[in-house]
C-alpha cells in the first residue's frame, strides 16, 4: 500500500483507508495500535536512520514514495521507491567504506 493513500479517508467513510487495510489483512480485527505503530517505526524509521548514521545515506521517504506491506494486520515490510530523493554525505560515506 502507498502510505499517502492509506492516510486518506474515502468519501462517506469515517476511518482512513489504513484502518480498513489493517482490518482486511487481520481477518476483521484491529491489533493494539500502539504496538502497530511501534512495529511500523521499527521497520521504517530505524533502518532509514541507521543508514544515515552508519553510511551517510539519507532517503526522502515521504508518504508518496513509501509503501507498506501488512501481514495479519501488522507492518511487515517498508519500501522506499523513487530514489531521486537520495543524498549521500560524502565524508561519512567515505568513512564507512
Amino acid at each position: 500500500y502507498v502510505m499517502a493513500a492509506l492516510l486518506e479517508t474515502c468519501p462517506g467513510e469515517a476511518e482512513p483507508m489504513l484502518i480498513a487495510a489493517i482490518r482486511q489483512t487481520a481477518h476483521g480485527q484491529l491489533p493494539d495500535l500502539g504496538l502497530w505503530l511501534e512495529a511500523c517505526l521499527r521497520i521504517s524509521m530505524l533502518p532509514l536512520l541507521r543508514l544515515l548514521a552508519d553510511h551517510g545515506i539519507s532517503f526522502e521517504a515521504h508518504l508518496q514514495n513509501s509503501l507498506l506491506a501488512l501481514v495479519d494486520g501488522m507492518p511487515a515490510c517498508y519500501y522506499v521507491r523513487d530514489l531521486e530523493g537520495v543524498s549521500i554525505h560524502r565524508a561519512r560515506a567515505a568513512e564507512a567504506g
